[in-house]
Parts: structure tokens; C-alpha cells; sequence
């Protein structure tokens, strides 16, 4: 069970909900509410809506749920016609409200809730047609949901293959009618992964319906009114610009999802005949032949005859052919189960490459998933309906925008009590107060922020890196886990041997050419070729040799022949010598060997193996190969050499991939024997011949950009879907594992008896040679393929990597050893799309903010899931992903930290200012009303546009720091104590030169009292000029204090557009103070001071003020307070990123300490 499930069954538990209000949606739970509508209802918030002009509603538009609330009243879910599906997920709840359809259709179309379909029985009525039913349905995030009348519930709409037994499954091959189809189609609907793509006109009304939005169109009717046009029009112009590019991206990022995800094609299926149909057509319980010439699959399907050779990278990341078999002739009650059975099962998105049959017979497959209900429509969705991610920076901003809207309430409270009792107009009072919202709560905050976002994604772009969600580039800045894919990502596709090592002495060769006998006679050598030429899985299709691209490098390598019989490749179903192998003609020899029976690769097992036979003449052989403890294991002791540990040792250490050679002679067996021979008595007493030396190369880039993040601490996983043994060689020789350090394999596996999950822990590659057993707690380690017992006493920096099997099994049953793993582990591998989503998830909820880089489909599901995801491909992954590189390598990943620190730093930044500037001009507004003067229009507008806009504007181009990447990430809490600290301190050092100013002023000779006028109108006196002549200052200091350079962004001065525009605008608020010109003082309404050393005295308190505010930021907020007061106070045990806690445990506990604990919770 996720960390998702056991947040959802906690409140079910805590809420005391009934069974029947519960929903599942893929791995979720969702609380139901049935509701109908009630008139009286409706009639009143209608009315209630036309009493508020309509705010109402757009508030229920916010808040759907509600909406729905005033107008339906709740009911049993048996009579409801719309649904309120609740769903919980940490901290975030979503809602969504769904309409209840009714279906007429047959009975047997409608599988029961249990998930099994063929129990269904067909109650045929009165006059023998099958009887009909209501089906009352709805669908949320692309899921179908089916009312059970007996269960008085909803449940998911299953695949066909859900709890059915194997013989209900074969009897499936009769295939459904044509009514059938058409009655099933109701139910499951079209088999099409349908992306919406909504009109611009839709996307601009959702858009414009933001609350901010909403917001800046209430403050520009405010300005319109008080006449303040200028800065308005300005206003509005910059939210148009994000509006419309906003919905732009948003229509571009929905077109290409619906290019990439749909598709069509025609094929053949039988409906009581065969006959041509569009796959979207196609219902789970058809069956349709595959064609031999391949193709796309647009369905989840089981293979019932013949064979299909699949790409089946979409899935698993690694382009390599994979052989699906039919489902084996099995009349038992056993349950089909896709882990167990995937060998016969074909996946919507896959690529048939070849089928294989009896000439003239059709390959057959029985569709069980269609349009979502399939594989690739789980990704899909998960792309569509992303989990809620949680970034502090973003939701503090809003708390702290309810802040100032808070602050601004106060002094339109302050506003309305002063004026009032003063006896100013009503009118006068209302626009005067209401004006402070727009002025606490800057409208032009959002355009402030995108700036800064859109200039680090302009960077990126320059760098190669490409970005549909510029909003992401903030949360790249917080990445301290990144997981990298394998294959393609940090690694070049495929495997390259560097040579052969023959026992017994384990010489490198390099060269085919060193392995030939110098004499004529048997050796070593010779058979190593006949087993690499022979042990594979390797077939042409159309003339083209196929295969695991091992298998495809070891075989070229040898130099040798493949030939197959001259039949339709189609035809080469169940032959006698499906292959034959021989040397090049040139070689002068005429051994052919045929391979009659093949093992194939079996990743539990670590090996593979084929029987072979000389094609003129000889016994029948065992060629195998496969790790090389596996294969050592096999073997007769005396065959292994003393020096094989050693050696293996040593090729491992180098980052080798290395793969054994054996095999036995089956002396006097005959060939219908050896066709019944089965797996375990051919893999026995085998002959060990030497090692194979594979390399898997690393990109240029993945050494240097692995050691950069590993130096800045940040955490480095690999994620792959490849053999765990292969994952680990890379991750030493990519150095995420050092020299030093050890790798555990947890091993996770139920008692069948007891049902427990159990674990088993080996060290791998730890030691030149394996150790005996020293506790029992390690006992059955040994013997797995590359991996020793792990030492009891062992203490060294450790990291742990599991397979997919193993890390779902300890999701599922919430081990407490989970947490340990997550903070620890460094390598996973054979995992399925479903489990990259359920590790990024579940590191997530340790409090990790997690990158996911990889470059296939196999990694949308988390690529979506992460807080930033990095393609390296432009195919499915680049469109689940917030960040595409052109630069197919993970350079890309450190550049995007650096740009993403830097914009984070940027927005936090402009953030702190916009809200000191609001409240430093709250500030002089408040000030000036206790003498009913104020800024005038025009000073607003020079604050406002000229000096706000500017340094908003020019604030991003500061660019990323070029050196080291900083051990510590940049803050993201806007709620926490340095920043707030921070803009207080800033506010009171404003206020106390503002209050200094007003007062002061007064005392001088030559001050003049400020009288109101008739009209009003008349705000210019001494006071004004003080307060409007220190707060230019302010501002331009605001921004030298917030504009932070290293470690994360550059020098301020490297920024030449804002340091000029600084300059110009410190220049122009000297000459403003000092001599103003008498064209500029008429226009912004100055009363200039007569006296010109009190102005001066304001240009020095200014300066004074600089330097007390930059000794504010970074002595007492950034080092006496952050470096050197919260570390003493700094409670992990209370800390939400929990892994730090767990770390501590783990580097304060030796290895044996901790595998103990987890044997002894397994025990419980």
C-alpha cells in the first residue's frame, strides 16, 4: 500500500465512512457523495447569485463543491444522478463533481465488481435473447466507474483478465459477436487514449477566472475611476501578455500530447467471422490476429496461438526484442496473473515486430484492456492527472498574499474611521480606502514574477534546454534527489565486449583472432566461440538479425554465421533446427552446429541456456551462460579455477559487465528425449569454460555531471529497467557508488507459508572473494549471481539496490525497512513504469524534492510524478516532462539546477521586494491620511511604472552562478523566520525614516501646515515632499539588499541593465531631492523645501539607510541568525523532510545493525 493509501484508509477510519462511499482510481481511493437536485435550492442561490452581481458564482466556480452542495441535497448513491468524488493526497483535497449516466445494454456485458467477468451468467429471457439491463456509470480521470446494484456501490470497470481463471481465458478464444461487441462498446466505450484539446476561447474564460486576475480587473476599475489611467493601461497590457501566453502554452502542450498519444490503424477480429475493423472499435473479449508483418498495438491483450517478437521499450526503457509466447492449454481454476503470465502478454503501445506460426494459421490474441484500461492508458493518465506537488515557495506566496490583503484591511478599517470623523465625502472615503488593497496587494506581483521565469527559461533554451512549464523552473531550483534512467541516459545504448578471459589461467583476450588453436586441436577457447555462437535467443526478421543487443554484440564479435530454414520467416514456428551456426567461408572450416532447443533468459534465474548439436554428427551439448557466480554454481567444482573469484573481482572493480561460460556434453541422448528434457536437468554438472567482458559505455558527460551534483549533495539514484548486476557495474563506474563503498542487494520475497514478506541481503562485489556466512541472519544469501554474505561487522558507507519485485513488494506491505531503503538506495532496477511512479512518490513523501531524467516512455508515469521531470528524448517522455534537452546527455541536469537555484533566488527575491515596496508605499500613503494628503497621481505613476516596473522587469537578468553548485539549496519558505525577519526589519528601518521625515520636518522654521482645499484636490505640502523624497531612495535600497549574488546567482554589477538603470534612477532621485527641475516638480505637485541643506541631510540619511539595511540582511538575518542561531534550535525529529532523520540513524548504525532490525520486524 502507497504512503497515498495509507493517508486515504487513516481518514476513512478517522471519518467513519462506509464501505459503499469509497472508490478506487488506479493505486487511489476516492470518498463518494451521491446527490440529486433540489429546486428550492437552486431557486435560492440563483437568486442569492443576482443579489451579489454575480460574485457569487465566481466564487462557486472556485469552489465547485460548494456549487454543488447549494443546489443538490446528498442521497444513497443508488439514487444519485451527479457524484462529488473527494480526493486526499497529503495535504492537498480535489474535487470533482461527475454526472451519473444510465446504459441500456445485455447482462452479460457488464462484469461483476469482483473483477471477474466470465463469472457473469447469461440469464437468457423469455424468448431466448439475452436479458437487458440498466447500468448506471460515470467516469473520472479517464476511469469508469459501474453501479452495483446488490453491493449498493461503485467499482472500477475491470480488464477482462482481472481474477480470471486460465481456462475461462482459453475459452475465450471463440472470440464475441458482433452484438456482444456492440453491447460491451456501451460499457467500456471506445478504445481510443483520447487527449482533450480545448478552444482557445475555453482555455482564455478558465484562465481569466483566476483569483489574481480577478483581482487586477477589480484594481483597474479602481484606477479607471480614481483616474489613475496610465499605469492601469500599463497593468493591463502586462496581464494580457501572460493571459495569452499562458493559454498558448497550454493549447501547444494538449496538441502534442493528443499527436503523440493517438492513433489508430485497422485489424482483423472475429465476431462469428473474420472481418476488418478500426481498433477503436475493439472490446475487451475480441479476438484478433496479429499481423505477421507486425504492428502498433492499441490494446492490452493475451497471446492464445502462435509467437510475436515485441519491442517493448515503451515499458521497459530497453529497446530489445522481447518473444511472447501463447497462453499455455491450462483448464485449471489458477488465475491469470500479468506479472506472472507477462510472457504472454502484449501491451497497447508495444510494437510487434514479427509473428510466427504454422503456415496459413493466424496468430491470436484475446484483447482484455482498451483506451485507458491499458498499460499505456495508465501512463497516459498519469501525464493527464499528475499528483498535486508541493512546493513551500508557492504556497507560502499566497499565505503571505492573504497577508498583506490582511494589512491592507487594517487601514481601510484606519482609512474609513479617520476620514469619516473628519467629515470627508463618502465617496472620497470608499475610493481612498479601497485603494490600499491595490496598493498592499501589488496587481503587478504575477507579470513581477513570470519576468524572472521566462528570462531563465530563454537561458535554458539557449543551453539546448527546452521548457513547457516555466513555472517548474523554480522547483528545479529545490532538487536535492535526482533519479537518472540507465540506458540512453547515462549510458550509450547497448553493451561492446572488450574480450574473452578463458580459464584457466583468465588471459584477456581481445581479438577472435587470439582464440583459435595453434595446433588443430579441442580447447578452451574453441568451445568458448560454439557457446557465445550458440547460447542466444537471436532470429532475422526480414533478413535483419534480432535481438537482445548482447546477445546481437557477443555473436558479431565471433565473426560467425546465422542461418535459419529457407522458409516465410512467418512459418518458423516449432521446427526441429529452428537455427544453424557456422564459421565464415574464409576460415576454411565445415562444423555446423544447430541450436534445437533454447532456455531462454530468465532474470530470476540469471541465466539462459540451449541445447545444440553438431549438424554432422556429435552428442548433443549444453551450452550456457549467465552470471557468474549463477553459472559457477553449476558447474563441477573441479572445473572452476582457484583464481576465478580473483579475477572476477578484478573485471568488476573495473565497471566490466561480465558474463560466464559453461557447458556439458549429453552423451548417448536421444533426440525425443532432449525435446522433453526439462530446464533443471540439463542446468547440472556443467563445465566451467571462462568469462565474457562486456562494457557498458558511459556518455561523455554523465562522469562530470554526476560528480558535480554528488559534490553539491545532491542525492543520485539510478532508476532503470535493466538487470540489477549491470545497474550496479554502471553506478560504480559513474562513481554514484565510490571505490570504498559497499552495495547491499535487498531481496524482498512472502513465506508461502506464513504470507509474511521476508527479506534476504547480500553484498555485491564488496570483496575479491565471497565470505562465509558469520549470523544467521545472512544465511541463504549466498550463491545469487555476483553477490557474497554480508559481513556482520561491517560499519563502511553503504548504499542499497533492489529489483522492481522486491521494492513493490515493500510498498505494498508498508515494511518498516521501506524508509531506510528510500534514503539509502541508490540502485533499482528491473522496474516497471509503476514503480519509477511509486519511488519518486514515495521519496517524495520523505521529504526529498525529486528530478527524474530519463529518455523513454517507460518513464512518463514519473517523469509526471517528480517535481522536475528532464527528457532526453522528444518522443512521449517529452511531453510528460516539464524540461526537454536537445543535448542527449545529463549535462543538461546540472544546468538546469543552476538556472533553477538562480531563478528560485530571483523569485524569492522580486517577491520580498514587490511586498516592501507595497508596504513601504502603504506606508507613505498612511502617513500623508493622518494629514488627509497623499501621494499625488503622478508620484505613483513615477513609483509605480518608472522605478518598479523597471527593477521588476530587470531583476531576472542576473544570471546563474558559474562555479561550484552550492552545498545548500536557496530557501523556498516565504513563511519561515529569515525571510520574514528580513522584510520587518527592512519595513521598520522605512517606517523610522518616513516617521523621522514627517515629524522632523515639522519642526523647522520654515515649515508651512498643509490645509485641504475646497475641491479636495491639493495633496503637495512639506510633508508630501519628505515622504515621497526618502521613499525613491527606499525603493532603489530595496532592491540593492534582495538582488543576492553568490552561491547562487552572479555579482549584482555583472547585471548591466539593472545596475544602469539603479544608477540612473539614484542619479534621478539625487536631482528630485536636491534641484529638482521646475517642470518635473510641477508635474508630480512637489513642495519643495526652501532649505538646501535639509534636503542634502535626506540624501545622507538615504545613504545611511543603505548601509543599515545591507548590514540588517546579511549580518544579523543571513549569518547570526541563519548560520548561527536556527542550527541550534533545528529539530530533525520534527522536521518534515524526514529522510534527514532517517540519514542520521543509518551513518550512526552499522550495516549489520540495521539488516538485524529489519529481520527482526519481518519476524513480527
Amino acid at each position: 500500500m502507497t504512503a497515498t493509501g495509507q493517508k486515504t484508509k487513516a481518514s476513512r477510519g478517522e471519518r467513519k465512512t462506509s464501505r459503499e462511499e469509497w472508490v478506487k482510481n488506479g493505486e487511489e481511493e476516492l470518498e463518494v457523495e451521491g446527490y440529486v437536485r433540489n429546486r428550492a435550492r437552486t431557486v435560492l442561490a440563483w437568486a442569492l447569485i443576482v443579489c451579489t452581481g454575480g460574485l457569487l458564482r465566481l466564487v462557486m466556480h472556485w469552489l465547485p463543491q460548494w456549487w454543488l452542495r447549494c443546489t443538490h441535497v446528498r442521497v444513497p448513491l443508488a439514487e444519485a444522478r451527479k457524484v462529488l468524488l473527494i480526493q486526499r493526497y497529503k495535504n492537498h483535497v480535489t474535487y470533482h463533481t461527475k454526472e451519473v449516466h444510465e446504459v441500456q445494454t445485455s447482462v452479460d456485458a457488464v462484469p461483476r465488481s469482483d473483477g471477474s467477468f466470465f463469472a457473469a451468467k447469461n440469464e437468457p429471457s423469455g424468448d431466448g435473447m439475452v436479458a437487458t439491463v440498466t447500468v448506471r456509470t460515470f467516469q473520472c480521470k479517464k476511469v469508469n466507474y459501474v453501479w452495483a446494484e446488490d453491493e449498493k456501490r461503485f467499482y472500477q470497470l475491470p480488464c477482462l483478465d482481472e481474477n480470471a481463471c486460465l481456462s475461462n481465458l482459453r475459452e475465450g478464444e471463440k472470440g464475441l459477436t458482433k452484438k456482444q461487441a456492440e453491447d460491451r462498446g456501451k460499457i467500456y466505450g471506445p478504445n481510443e487514449i483520447q487527449v482533450p484539446v480545448h478552444s482557445i476561447l475555453h482555455l482564455l474564460v478558465h484562465e481569466a477566472l483566476n483569483p489574481f486576475y480577478i483581482f487586477q480587473a477589480f484594481a483597474v476599475c479602481l484606477w479607471f475611476v480614481d483616474e489613475y489611467i496610465y499605469y492601469a493601461t500599463a497593468i493591463i497590457l502586462m496581464s494580457a501578455w501572460g493571459l495569452f501566453s499562458a493559454v498558448y502554452q497550454t493549447r501547444q502542450n494538449q496538441r502534442a500530447l493528443r499527436r503523440t498519444v493517438q492513433a489508430n490503424d485497422v485489424i482483423e477480429v472475429h465476431r462469428g467471422a473474420w472481418e476488418m475493423v478500426s481498433t477503436t472499435a475493439l472490446v475487451p473479449g475480441d479476438v484478433v490476429s496479429i499481423p505477421s508483418h507486425g504492428c502498433l498495438l492499441h490494446f492490452d491483450a493475451i497471446l492464445l496461438t502462435g509467437s510475436c517478437l515485441l519491442n517493448e521499450s515503451m515499458l521497459t526503457g530497453e529497446s530489445v526484442p522481447v518473444n511472447k509466447t501463447p497462453l499455455d492449454e491450462d483448464h485449471s481454476e489458477k488465475r491469470f496473473d500479468r506479472k506472472e503470465h507477462s510472457r504472454h502478454m502484449l501491451f497497447a503501445g508495444t510494437q510487434v515486430i514479427q509473428t510466427r506460426f504454422y503456415e496459413g494459421e493466424k496468430v491470436k490474441a484475446l484483447v482484455v484492456g482498451t483506451g485507458f484500461h491499458t498499460q499505456k492508458g495508465f501512463l497516459i493518465r498519469s501525464i493527464l492527472y499528475p499528483n498535486p506537488v508541493d512546493f513551500k515557495f508557492q504556497t507560502d506566496a499566497y499565505r503571505f498574499i492573504l497577508c498583506l490583503a490582511g494589512i491592507s484591511g487594517i487601514g481601510f478599517i484606519y482609512t474609513i474611521v479617520t476620514k469619516g470623523r473628519r467629515g470627508l465625502p463618502a465617496g472620497e472615503i470608499a475610493v481612498d480606502g479601497l485603494d490600499l488593497f491595490t496598493i498592499v496587494v501589488p496587481p503587478a506581483l504575477p507579470a513581477a514574477m513570470t519576468v524572472g521565469i521566462v528570462l531563465a527559461s530563454m537561458r535554458l533554451k539557449k543551453r539546448q534546454v527546452f521548457c513547457i512549464s516555466p513555472r517548474a523552473i523554480n522547483i528545479s531550483g529545490r532538487l536535492d534527489c535526482i533519479c537518472f534512467d540507465k540506458t540512453g541516459t547515462l549510458t550509450e545504448d547497448g553493451l561492446d565486449v572488450k574480450g574473452v578471459s578463458p580459464a584457466p589461467d583468465f588471459p584477456l583476450l581481445h581479438d577472435r583472432s587470439q582464440m583459435e588453436s595453434k595446433d588443430g586441436r579441442e580447447s578452451v577457447e574453441e568451445d568458448m566461440i560454439r557457446c557465445m555462437t550458440c547460447c542466444h535467443g537471436l532470429t532475422r526478421v526480414e533478413g535483419e538479425l534480432v535481438g537482445d543487443p548482447l546477445d546481437l554484440r557477443m555473436f558479431q564479435w565471433t565473426g560467425w554465421e546465422f542461418h535459419e530454414p529457407d522458409i516465410a520467416e512467418t512459418a518458423k514456428y516449432d521446427l526441429i533446427m529452428p537455427a544453424v551456426v557456422k564459421p565464415p567461408k574464409e576460415k576454411g572450416k565445415e562444423t555446423e552446429w544447430g541450436i534445437l532447443k533454447t532456455f531462454p533468459f530468465s532474470s530470476k534465474r540469471q541465466r539462459m541456456s540451449v541445447i545444440a548439436k553438431e549438424v554432422h554428427g556429435g552428442d548433443f551439448v549444453v551450452f550456457c551462460k549467465g552470471a557468474p557466480e549463477t553459472i559457477a554454481s553449476l558447474c563441477e567444482p573441479e572445473s572452476i579455477p582457484q583464481g576465478f573469484h580473483t579475477r572476477l573481482y578484478d573485471f568488476t572493480k573495473e565497471g566490466y559487465r561480465v558474463i560466464a561460460l559453461a557447458m556439458a556434453t549429453l552423451h548417448g541422448v536421444r533426440y525425443p528425449k532432449v525435446q522433453r528434457l526439462k530446464r533443471e536437468e540439463v542446468e547440472v554438472n556443467l563445465r566451467f569454460l571462462g568469462l565474457l567482458i562486456l562494457e557498458n559505455r558511459l556518455k561523455g558527460a554523465t562522469k562530470e555531471a554526476l560528480n558535480l551534483l554528488i559534490d553539491a549533495r545532491i542525492r543520485v539514484l539510478m532508476v532503470t529497467g535493466d538487470n540489477l548486476l549491470t545497474a550496479i557495474s554502471v553506478a560504480r563506474d559513474c562513481q554514484m557508488v565510490g571505490t570504498n563503498e559497499d552495495v547491499l542487494v535487498v531481496k524482498a520475497d512472502r513465506n508461502p507459508v506464513s504470507g509474511l514478506l521476508e527479506l534476504d541481503y547480500s553484498l555485491v562485489e564488496g570483496r575479491p572473494e565471497p565470505e562465509e556466512p558469520q549470523s544467521p541472519s545472512s544465511s541463504g544469501s549466498g550463491g545469487r549471481s555476483g553477490m557474497v554474505s554480508v559481513p556482520i561487522d561491517s560499519g563502511s558507507r553503504y548504499h542499497f539496490a533492489m529489483d522492481g519485485t522486491s521494492f513493490g513488494l515493500l510498498v505494498e506491505a508498508n515494511h518498516p525497512a521501506l524508509r531506510h531503503l528510500l534514503t539509502r538506495g541508490t540502485v533499482f532496477a528491473r522496474m516497471s513504469p509503476e514503480n519509477k511512479q511509486q519511488l519518486v512518490v514515495a521519496l517524495q513523501g520523505l521529504g526529498y524534492h525529486v528530478g527524474m531524467c530519463g529518455d523513454g516512455a517507460n518513464d512518463c508515469g514519473a517523469l509526471g510524478a517528480a517535481h522536475t521531470g528532464i527528457s532526453l528524448s522528444e518522443a512521449e517522455a517529452s511531453v510528460a516532462s516539464p524540461f526537454t534537452s536537445k543535448t542527449n546527455d545529463i549535462s543538461c541536469v546540472p544546468t538546469l539546477i543552476r538556472e533553477g537555484r538562480a531563478a528560485l533566488v530571483t523569485s524569492f527575491g522580486i517577491f520580498k521586494y514587490m511586498a516592501g515596496y507595497s508596504l513601504t508605499q502603504f506606508i507613505s500613503v498612511i502617513i500623508l491620511y493622518s494629514i488627509d494628503s497623499s501621494l499625488t497621481d503622478f508620484q505613483f505613476l513615477y513609483i509605480d511604472l518608472l522605478l518598479i516596473t523597471v527593477f521588476a522587469a530587470l531583476f531576472g537578468f542576473t544570471e546563474a552562478y558559474r562555479g561550484p553548485i552550492s552545498k545548500m539549496p536557496p530557501p523556498a519558505a516565504l513563511a519561515s523566520v529569515p525571510p520574514i525577519l528580513s522584510i520587518l526589519l527592512q519595513i521598520f528601518l522605512v517606517v523610522a525614516a518616513q516617521a523621522l521625515f514627517f515629524f522632523h520636518v515639522q519642526t523647522q522654521d520654515w515649515f508651512v501646515p498643509f490645509v485641504l482645499d475646497d475641491t479636495l484636490q491639493n495633496k503637495a505640502c512639506h510633508q508630501n515632499y519628505v515622504v515621497f523624497s526618502i521613499s525613491m531612495f527606499q525603493y532603489v535600497i530595496l532592491v540593492v539588499v534582495y538582488s543576492r549574488g553568490k552561491p547562487y546567482r552572479r555579482p549584482l554589477f555583472t547585471n548591466l541593465w539593472l545596475s544602469a538603470a539603479l544608477l540612473l534612477m539614484t542619479v534621478f532621485s539625487v536631482v528630485m531631492t536636491v534641484y529638482p527641475p521646475h517642470f518635473l516638480a510641477e508635474l508630480l505637485e512637489l513642495d519643495v523645501v526652501p532649505d538646501h541643506s535639509y534636503r542634502w541631510f535626506i540624501v545622507g540619511m538615504a545613504s545611511a539607510q543603505l548601509l543599515l539595511a545591507l548590514a540588517v540582511e546579511y549580518l544579523v538575518v543571513d549569518y547570526l541568525l541563519t548560520l548561527r542561531c536556527l542550527p541550534l534550535v533545528h529539530n530533525l525529529e520534527k522536521c518534515k523532510r524526514q529522510f534527514l532523520q532517517i540519514e542520521r540513524e543509518l551513518a550512526s548504525s552499522p550495516s549489520a545493525q540495521v539488516l538485524e532490525a529489519w529481520a527482526s520486524s519481518s519476524r513480527l
